[in-house]
């Protein structure tokens, strides 16, 4: 059992793909810890999350995503305002950076390293909570079937699995926002 009316093989046709690492992991989170270790959760959290048809938890990683982003643009345009990539090698531009960082507003500097933080931060949860994330949404969106699909299995294929187009959307949208925003500031 995966929780007190959900059977493992449910659970198995609600995320369809990839059921030989979720199933055995929903059976332990909880049990004995809400974390384990998601790897594509950690390097794409806003696709992951919305591969996975947690449609809220995307759009507010995505939302966190594109903040974290965007505080890093004044830091990369005082950058840009150095001549950096003219300079060829990343060495040299290393060395221009540190030879002018004394000119740098220090609240530009740590609103980038804020930034950071979020990012990192958001990369981190969703990398270790974001399985069991991923069973209460199946866990519940089971439940739900059960008591109102006249088509369990079909609804199950309809609500769960896994969109790569989704998945797509989320990992690139992010960065496409923020350079969108970051050419019209």
């Amino acid at each position: 059992l995966i929780d007190e009316d959900v059977t493992a093989e449910d659970a198995a046709k609600f995320v369809f793909s990839n059921t030989m690492r979720y199933i055995p992991k929903f059976a332990n989170l909880g049990r004995q810890s809400k974390i384990s270790w998601n790897f594509l959760a950690f390097i794409f959290p806003c696709g992951w999350f919305l591969s996975r048809k947690m449609y809220k938890n995307g759009l507010i990683v995505g939302f966190l995503n594109v903040i974290s982003s965007l505080l890093s643009i004044p830091l990369q345009k005082v950058i840009l305002n150095l001549g950096v990539l003219e300079t060829g090698s990343y060495l040299e531009m290393t060395q221009k950076v540190m030879a002018n960082i004394g000119n740098i507003s220090p609240a530009v500097i740590y609103i980038a390293f804020i930034g950071m933080w979020i990012g990192l931060a958001v990369s981190l949860f969703s990398a270790l909570f974001g399985d069991y994330m991923y069973k209460c949404h199946t866990v519940n969106t089971v439940r739900q079937l059960k008591k109102t699909s006249e088509d369990f299995e079909n609804d199950c294929r309809k609500k769960g699995g896994v969109s790569l187009f989704l998945f797509f959307i989320g990992a690139f949208a992010v960065r496409y926002i923020t350079a969108l925003i970051a050419t019209l500031i």
